[in-house]
């Protein structure tokens, strides 16, 4: 059963084929290389060695469990025990896997009555252990029971004002962390700020003030000559990044520079992470390959607003449960790799890991690290992080 003092009511394990074995081994490589040896020169430079090795791998064609994965990216999440949630957001459902990848349950599937999903957004477990869903579709939150995984309540997220819940970040003793934005019809300069992160209560209200402010994702808006607003996607447009860390804090940071605030749920402040990092140049070729394939109208669109001259300083980051953060950097090599920094709470680099530019990390808990695999399909794959 759900622990009510929290509200009121309130993989298989895969060697791989020979392919994927040789591209784990080149990562390593890869990441040993980053790390100037992964023996005594990392030890030099201060940095530990680290390494992820892969120990289990789900969704693989030539595995006889009949799970095929069509859009999980963003809906992975991890209990306590161990226990591996995977939202599916093409057929709508939460995968429950055990630590050794054991299939133990499908939860829910497509409707719209109670325990169906139409727009599945976010996946967390809960204090307790419990399992909650966001769908967009319906602004709904799911909560499932840890054992059974029955239905024990829903409810539906309110709007505040004028901004919309967008994204479950985390749940916390007094609710839930919602992260909401403005459209941007309605506050179109993106330096406004226009993204928030409220306490949703157990009623599904928001809270009147937010833990933490920063600007929507920034985009072009210009009028169409209907009049309307319209909003276009920019190349290397900065964005906010938002994540739940331990002990009920929000990481919140605005990828323009490496500059990452701890916010508790009672919203007092619980520190930052800041780093000076050189500004990555774009390339014309980078934003002709972004262009590539667009519109007429779109290409000059984009070019009439002036591309950025630099990357974001990072992609996204991950915070783990030991408060370090896994900032996913924009200095990629599609033959390296993509290069991840570990940082501490004191801003110090712990170590740096490069890994394959086709692998997402998602998660990072209890010694592990979650990630999406693209080379062949859409793949979770589980790695050990040894240090």
């Amino acid at each position: 059963m759900i622990e009510h003092r929290y509200r009121p009511v309130n993989p298989i394990a895969a060697v791989g084929n020979p392919q994927r074995s040789a591209i784990l081994v080149v990562g390593l490589i890869i990441a040993c290389v980053t790390l100037n040896g992964c023996s005594s020169s990392a030890a030099n430079n201060g940095l530990a060695d680290l390494q992820l090795v892969e120990t289990l791998r789900i969704g693989e064609e030539e595995n006889a469990d009949d799970i095929i994965f069509g859009g999980i990216s963003g809906l992975i999440a991890v209990d306590g025990t161990g226990r591996i949630f995977v939202g599916e957001g093409q057929d709508p459902k939460v995968y429950v896997f055990a630590a050794n990848g054991e299939l133990l349950e499908v939860v829910g599937r497509q409707g719209e009555g109670p325990g169906e999903f139409n727009g599945l957004q976010e996946v967390h477990a809960g204090p307790g252990d419990s399992l909650y869903v966001f769908d967009y579709a319906f602004d709904r939150i799911s909560v499932f029971e840890p054992e059974s995984f029955d239905l024990a309540y829903t409810f539906r997220v309110s709007r505040d004002s004028l901004s919309n819940p967008s994204d479950l970040i985390g749940v916390v003793d007094t609710g839930l962390l919602f992260y909401y934005s403005v459209p941007f019809y309605l506050k179109p300069d993106h330096t406004e700020e226009g993204t928030q992160v409220l306490i949703v209560d157990w009623s599904g209200h928001p809270a009147a003030k937010p833990l933490t402010t920063l600007p929507s994702v920034e985009t072009h808006i210009y009028p169409t000559q209907r009049g309307t607003l319209r909003s276009l996607a920019i190349p290397f447009a900065r964005r906010p990044v938002l994540r739940m860390g331990p002990d009920q804090t929000v990481y919140a940071g605005w990828n323009e520079s490496i500059d990452i605030t701890i916010t508790a749920a009672d919203g007092s402040h619980r520190g930052s992470i800041t780093l000076d990092r050189e500004p990555v140049p774009v390339t014309r070729n980078e934003i002709e390959e972004w262009l590539a394939g667009k519109s007429a109208e779109y290409r000059k669109q984009v070019m009439d607003f002036g591309p950025h001259d630099t990357k974001p300083a990072y992609g996204t980051f991950l915070v783990d449960d030991l408060g370090r953060v896994w900032i996913r950097t924009t200095k990629d090599d599609m033959q390296k790799g993509v290069h991840w920094l570990v940082v501490d709470t004191e801003s110090r680099i712990q170590a740096e890991v490069t890994v394959s530019p086709l692998v997402s990390l998602h998660v990072i808990r209890a010694g592990r690290a979650y990630a999406v695999d693209r080379t062949e399909g859409l793949e979770l794959v589980v790695y050990d992080i040894v240090e």
